[in-house]
């Protein structure tokens, strides 16, 4: 039975057991710690498996099978971190803090590891490979700072040293994003040199962010806000560059862009205002209007990342009109179309048939597939979509 069918099967059971068993917990001996316990479990088998069926389908995929197979681990791991704290087997090893401790590691292991397996599947694609090294290992870093807050010894949120280490893993993921971001295309043509802006400006606030964190300096500063600025938007730029939009589209891109940035001009120009005492009663008003208008195209752009994606793509079987073949009678190589024609070098007649190459099981469309497994049912198709189509010559 394929994986897929398999988890949405154990979700489905999972969900009419923890209806039957609830109910008759209830009505047995009412509503309890054990009903609550019972119920949870039952909810929590269910969304694992629930959330597990899109990492089953990327473990299909020869090319994602190492995204897969990891988010299908954190998964693993935060059930069984789940059903630890639903049972309370936590307090047979210490006490209620540690339950505390251990909620919040699999939060952040949540937080930290989604991102990180998307960071390296983009560091399998040659355009984001630096992209993807770089945030993986901001990730691992966030991670480290996150954990060494949660597992100091006292633990006393908003008392202690441990809240700077949770505010520096905050200033290290907001801000180091950016930097991680304008890495995006770098060692790819074309080459866009102010990128490094960006990672320049994401580097600088970073280092005062920290600084202000462990000296504890709490007063604002325009200058800081125009360099985080800076970086937010070279990062903002660079996305917005790998968007494919056609000729007519391209004005969005633009317009967005510029929107973008007179948003951040006026942010600016709103803090330094405030700090060197002069009246700008406009620019908060500015910086509302172009922001609106950045976000809606930042949308719009994100529906024509969608509806473009496949600008590119090898046409569809019902846009192909011809084919160069080499005619097996006199070795001309010619164009011919689709169906019935002649040779024009010998006049053999021949006839071309081009056919979706699909699963003999489901009927899935195996188009353009390199893996050897239907990616639907499992069945092992090898090299039914390995050509992509299925071409026949007859003669004569």
């Amino acid at each position: 039975m394929p994986l897929r069918k398999l988890l949405i099967r154990v979700m489905l059971w999972s969900l009419g057991a923890t209806a039957v068993i609830g109910s008759m917990t209830v009505l047995i001996v009412g509503v309890s710690d054990t009903y609550w316990r019972l119920v949870g479990t039952g909810m929590a088998t269910a969304a694992a498996a629930g959330l597990m069926i899109p990492f089953s389908t990327l473990a299909d995929k020869p090319k994602s099978r190492r995204e897969g197979l990891l988010g299908m681990a954190l998964i693993v791991i935060e059930f069984i971190g789940v059903l630890g704290l639903i049972w309370r087997i936590f307090e047979t090893f210490g006490t209620y803090r540690l339950e505390n401790k251990v909620a919040l590691t699999m939060l952040f292991l949540v937080l930290t590891g989604l991102p990180a397996i998307l960071f390296l599947r983009f560091a399998s694609l040659p355009v984001s490979r630096i992209v993807g090294i770089a945030g993986d290992g901001l990730c691992g870093i966030v991670f480290t700072l996150l954990m060494i807050g949660v597992w100091s010894s006292s633990f006393q949120l908003f008392n202690s040293v441990e809240e700077r280490w949770f505010d520096s893993a905050g200033a290290l993921a907001y801000l180091g994003l950016f930097g991680v971001v304008s890495l995006a295309g770098i060692g790819a043509p074309p080459r866009r040199l102010w990128r490094w802006i960006g990672v320049g400006m994401s580097l600088l606030a970073l280092s005062l962010a920290l600084y202000a964190i462990w000296m504890r300096i709490q007063t604002q500063s325009a200058i800081f806000t125009c360099i985080v600025s800076v970086a937010a938007l070279v990062a903002f730029i660079n996305v917005c560059l790998f968007v494919p939009l056609t000729p007519q589209q391209k004005w969005l891109r633009i317009v967005t862009i510029l929107a973008a940035a007179a948003c951040a001009a006026m942010i600016d120009m709103k803090d330094l205002a405030r700090d060197y005492q002069f009246n700008f009663p406009m620019a908060e008003n500015l910086a509302a209007a172009t922001g609106i208008i950045a976000a809606c195209g930042s949308m719009a752009l994100l529906v024509l990342t969608k509806i473009n994606r496949n600008l590119d793509r090898v046409p569809v079987l019902s846009e192909i009109r011809e084919m160069i073949i080499i005619c097996p009678g006199c070795r001309k190589k010619q164009t011919l179309p689709i169906g019935d024609s002649t040779c024009a070098g010998c006049g053999l007649k021949i006839s071309i048939r081009v056919e979706e190459p699909r699963c003999p099981n489901c009927d899935y469309l195996l188009f353009m597939l390199t893996s050897d497994r239907c990616p639907e049912c499992g069945t092992i198709v090898r090299g039914l979509g390995a050509t992509g189509i299925s071409t026949m010559i007859e003669h004569a």
